[in-house]
């Protein structure tokens, strides 16, 4: 005779804690994995590497070291390892025009001037700020820059081959020495607290040359076609 017993029952009170927990740590290693992938989506761009604004071709520069009747003796900037600098005479004619930065104070900064700011990048993704170049009355801008009436930016005569115009911009307010240019992308805060020097740039004459003077010359002897001179200070 056969006999039929019923199936055994699968009793393990101890699995369903076992799979309730598996499925938990999958659903939040999936949550996580989810949230990594949107959140690195969602970061900004990494910034690019800090460049500073290349600098321009510089003219010849000098140190004025004798001015009289007419002739003006400079001398060049030293070179290390070329011995000692030489000398040029400079005789400008009645086409070669001469511009002269004149040293004037913060206060003559004023709303509408056009100022070039010269400076040196420094090692905080910065600048530090040199001079202030006050264009003439009636410059135009164009593409970010302004030049004088001769072709100068205004650093050209600097001792430091690296100074450079880093902004360029008309001043909307000078508030006992805190600017307001309109820059490029909206206004611009500028603090003056201790600036190197401020210059208004404006024509002169071979008279405005003293000894100690820095210049800058465009053209070649008996060619001179224009002179940047900025005062001994």
């Amino acid at each position: 005779m056969t006999v039929l017993r019923p199936a055994a029952r699968f009793n393990a009170p101890w699995l369903f804690p076992v799979v309730a927990f598996v499925a938990v740590v999958l659903v939040l290693a999936g949550i996580v994995a989810l949230s990594s992938r949107i959140g690195a989506n969602d970061l900004p761009p990494e910034a690019p590497a800090f460049t500073a604004p290349a600098a321009l071709g510089l003219p010849p520069r000098y140190t004025v070291k004798q001015a009289a009747g007419g002739a003006i003796t400079v001398v060049e900037d030293p070179v290390p390892g070329q011995g000692a600098p030489g000398t040029r005479e400079l005789r400008p004619g009645a086409a070669s025009a001469i511009e002269v930065l004149h040293p004037v104070a913060l206060a003559d900064i004023r709303p509408g001037d056009i100022v070039g700011v010269i400076g040196v990048p420094n090692g905080v993704r910065n600048f530090s700020i040199r001079t202030v170049v006050i264009y003439p009355a009636g410059t135009a801008m164009k593409d970010g820059a302004a030049l004088s009436a001769a072709g100068f930016a205004g650093h050209e005569s600097a001792v430091d081959p690296a100074d450079r115009v880093v902004m360029t911009a008309p001043v909307r307010q000078n508030r006992d020495g805190a600017l307001t240019l309109d820059g490029p992308l909206g206004a611009v805060s500028l603090q003056l607290k201790s600036p190197g020097a401020i210059y208004r740039i404006g024509p002169g004459t071979a008279s405005d040359l003293h000894p100690g003077d820095r210049v800058a010359v465009v053209g070649e002897d008996g060619a001179v076609t224009a002179i940047l001179v900025q005062p001994l200070r």
